[in-house]
């Protein structure tokens, strides 16, 4: 799935919570999949410098570049 982009694209998203997301994205590009302090995953991400995919979307009549940070990760195995 892919987090509808927000932020300083799409303020109106309903997400947005005093001028952030309140999901956290855009996400970072970590090295590795970590545990993070609650116990929940945080996965490999690789940015398009580094093999990752990307597309283009039309959001509010203006093209976003939607790369891995802005996917949802799921691993079925951990659900």
């Amino acid at each position: 799935m892919i987090h509808s982009p927000c932020g300083n694209v799409n303020r109106l998203s309903p997400c947005m919570a005093d001028g952030k997301c309140t999901k956290s994205f855009p996400r970072n590009f970590p090295n590795d999949t970590i545990t993070n302090v609650d116990g929940y995953p945080i996965y490999r991400q690789r940015n398009t410098d580094n093999g990752g995919q990307s597309f283009t979307k039309n959001v509010n009549n203006a093209d976003i570049d939607i790369e891995k940070r802005w996917v949802v990760p799921y691993s079925p195995r951990l659900s």
